[in-house]
């Protein structure tokens, strides 16, 4: 990506948007990131579903990214490895994905 200009450059050629802000750092001050505390669906949905209504829409699954850049690493991980990925856990929560992740 940065070879292309960053993330923003790359988003913007292919009218893309992205879904993470400047707010990203302060919704995750805090935030738990030892692996075992997202063995728990309960945790990783209140943290999906805080992160969709802050940086995305409510009915958005937050990408990987948005996850990371908001400080929920271990989230992300857990998203990835646990439960299916972007896709599996927008299902079980009702959300709907991003049109630049429908494909993952």
């Amino acid at each position: 990506m940065h070879y292309h200009g960053g993330i923003e450059a790359v988003a913007t050629r292919l009218s893309m948007q992205i879904h993470h802000s400047t707010r990203s750092a302060a919704i995750g001050h805090g935030v738990v990131n030892d692996p075992s505390h997202w063995n728990k669906f309960s945790h990783v949905r209140q943290a999906v579903l805080e992160l969709a209504e802050a940086l995305c829409s409510p009915d958005t699954m937050p990408s990987y990214a948005a996850m990371r850049a908001s400080g929920f690493r271990g989230l992300a991980d857990a998203v990835r490895s646990k439960y299916g990925g972007l896709k599996g856990v927008a299902e079980t929560l009702g959300l709907q994905l991003s049109s630049a992740f429908a494909e993952l």
